[in-house]
């Protein structure tokens, strides 16, 4: 793996149909994971505002703006492999993260810092740790109607819908703006 991530613009696609090419450039080239990248989401009103995650346990938050490189990086976002994550489009500070280590963290954009930081040593980004899979968690979504729900799948045979205003959290009794 070469662990970066990549974007590319259909309207490129469509220029290259008419210059007989048959293949495109990504557009931009995103460094910051160390091991395979697992899933990627836009912030919900930008098409330049990108969260990544990863094998490697980071959040990487990147901005086609600044360049290759990330605005911010996460390490140990989790114990384990991050498998997934969903922003709000309600409330578009608002991301969600499931991981192998069983566990959903709400983050909020407004509480990472710039550059490089370390979950052990700063756990303010996030807001809620939703502790009750039993397995690897492999989907979260948050619902297209309510900024308060979310869903979450994973390896075992439930799939839990959370409702964040209710108190599910491990790491925080912060409430959150629905």
């Amino acid at each position: 793996s070469d662990a970066m991530l990549m974007s590319w613009n259909v309207d490129d696609y469509q220029t290259s149909l008419q210059t007989k090419g048959n293949r495109i450039q990504a557009r931009n080239k995103f460094m910051g994971h160390s091991d395979n990248v697992e899933d990627c989401a836009f912030k919900p009103g930008s098409s330049e505002i990108c969260c990544s995650v990863g094998d490697d346990k980071r959040v990487v938050i990147c901005d086609s703006r600044a360049g290759e490189k990330y605005i911010s990086r996460i390490d140990n976002a989790h114990m384990d492999d991050i498998n997934c994550c969903s922003f709000n489009k309600f409330n578009p500070n608002y991301f969600l993260t499931g991981s192998s280590d069983t566990k959903v963290k709400l983050f909020d954009l407004r509480r990472i810092s710039a550059g490089d930081s370390n979950l052990l040593e700063n756990p303010a980004p996030v807001v809620k740790t939703f502790d009750h899979h039993s397995d690897i968690v492999l989907n979260v979504k948050w619902s297209p109607s309510d900024s308060r729900y979310f869903a979450s799948s994973g390896m075992e045979v439930p799939l839990y819908i959370w409702d964040c205003a209710i108190a599910h959290s491990t790491t925080s009794s912060d409430s959150i703006d629905p």
